[in-house]
């Protein structure tokens, strides 16, 4: 990462490796551009066409030219044929005063960049940490919602250089505000949401991304996999706990002309059909999925769970209202803790890095424009996604069928497709890809429906 100033201009830029060897150069350039933008130029000089995309030898005679420019004396031709091919802005012509309008603005207008706020339940690791850090790095303010009180300390130490108590509300100098919230209490997700309202009119992003899975050795009913609140817990952190977010903090994102909500769902979404997360009796009690009675649960209720709450993740995203873009993005397999400690080892070294290709979906989900979002965004039957795996297993279209979801055939096929993604993602990255999500996922309207009134009701206590 690196920052140049000249005069009142900032340059942010981060650097990004890929497993296909080539790095993602994501900048912005106050004054002149977003990145949006940025990641949309052309390029013809470079081997992928585009300009933030390099190859080794060209992310080289990038930070080659950066040491040139960093022990300049004055400014010269040489400098600025550098500063231009890096930033895309010829010096010369702004010292003539031949400066378009828009580079004449402070920031530009499709940046959404100005506050970014972050609800993740792992903020301080994983991809949260690794998201945090490129947003930071990019500009943007940061809101961090975590219930680990050391974690956020060190994120707030890694990004400032000074610790926080979990409590920095008063400190407006500071990028990164965190915020100690637990998401299995849906009154302290309330609370940071009514805190992240007082501190900020507009928010340009929320990534819904908190999220656990249930171990091998839970039994349906203990006391650990209940909420606060006395239900299900997974279905509690990874679905009700955004919807109730989102539904806080709307009017924020609403009234910026590029709101973006960010859900980081789950290609795993395949393995169940709605049934589960349909409200029951016509939307008057809770789906089987949010309940914690064993006898009101269905008899893969915990194999389930995490599918599940994936899925009710993709209708609250198409049940959006479209004063706001909401997007969905799956990471696949990525090196976190999710999983629990025993099995982190495992996935750091099978799974994608989140520091590079473990994060490229959420990036674009979050940085790319509505036009290149295309049918992933709000109502539409695609997700972001890093690996073409999933697109390559057949006849995918019949697990919908229901008598193969009936009979556990579903179960068994999702949980081979899941190995399989495992063992070929690396094989089929690729930067930037849209793919069809489950005939669910977008054909159960009246299901969708019923989801997003009851979900209204559970959460209304706490709006």
């Amino acid at each position: 990462q690196q920052m140049l100033m000249s005069a009142m201009v900032t340059i942010e830029s981060c650097i990004i490796a890929q497993p296909d060897g080539s790095y993602f150069w994501l900048q912005s350039f106050i004054g002149h551009y977003s990145l949006a933008t940025w990641m949309k130029k052309k390029d013809k000089e470079k081997a992928s066409s585009m300009a933030g995309v390099l190859t080794y030898d060209e992310l080289i005679g990038n930070l080659d030219k950066i040491d040139r420019l960093m022990k300049i004396d004055g400014w010269t031709a040489k400098a600025n044929d550098d500063y231009l091919d890096l930033f895309n802005v010829d010096k010369n012509l702004e010292k003539a005063g031949n400066m378009s309008p828009r580079a004449q603005q402070r920031w530009a207008p499709d940046h959404r960049l100005s506050h970014f706020t972050w609800d993740e339940a792992c903020a301080a690791g994983g991809i949260g940490r690794e998201l945090t850090k490129v947003v930071y790095s990019l500009g943007g303010t940061v809101v961090a919602l975590d219930r680990n009180v050391t974690g956020l300390e060190l994120l707030r130490e890694d990004l400032e250089g000074r610790r926080s108590n979990g409590k920095d509300i008063e400190d407006d100098r500071s990028r990164v505000l965190c915020l100690v919230t637990n998401h299995e209490d849906l009154s302290s997700v309330s609370s940071s949401a009514d805190i992240i309202k007082t501190r900020f009119g507009t928010i340009d992003l929320l990534v819904c991304n908190a999220g656990l899975t249930y171990r091998d050795d839970c039994v349906p009913g203990e006391e650990r996999m209940k909420s606060k609140h006395g239900y299900d817990l997974a279905f509690t952190v990874n679905y009700l706990s955004h919807f109730l977010l989102v539904e806080k903090l709307l009017p924020c994102l609403s009234s910026h002309p590029s709101g973006m909500i960010v859900h980081l769902t789950s290609s795993f979404h395949w393995k169940v059909d709605g049934s589960e997360i349909t409200p029951l009796d016509n939307g008057m009690n809770g789906p089987m999925a949010y309940q914690s009675d064993p006898s009101l649960m269905s008899s893969k209720h915990i194999e389930r769970s995490y599918a599940n709450s994936k899925l009710a993740q993709i209708w609250h995203s198409r049940t959006t209202k479209k004063c706001v873009g909401s997007v969905c993005a799956c990471p696949t397999w990525a090196g976190t803790g999710i999983a629990g400690e025993e099995s982190r080892d495992f996935l750091l070294q099978n799974a994608f890095d989140v520091s590079g290709p473990g994060i490229a979906s959420a990036l674009n989900a979050m940085l790319r424009s509505d036009d290149e979002l295309g049918d992933a965004l709000n109502d539409g039957k695609s997700i972001v996604a890093n690996s073409r795996v999933i697109e390559y297993i057949p006849f995918k279209d019949l697990w919908a069928m229901d008598w193969i979801s009936r009979s556990g055939l579903r179960d068994i096929m999702a949980e081979v497709s899941a190995l399989v993604l495992l063992i070929g993602q690396r094989f089929t990255f690729e930067q930037f890809i849209i793919h069809r999500s489950s005939p669910e996922s977008f054909g159960c309207k009246d299901e969708m429906e019923l989801l997003r009134r009851w979900s209204l009701k559970e959460v209304e206590p706490f709006l």
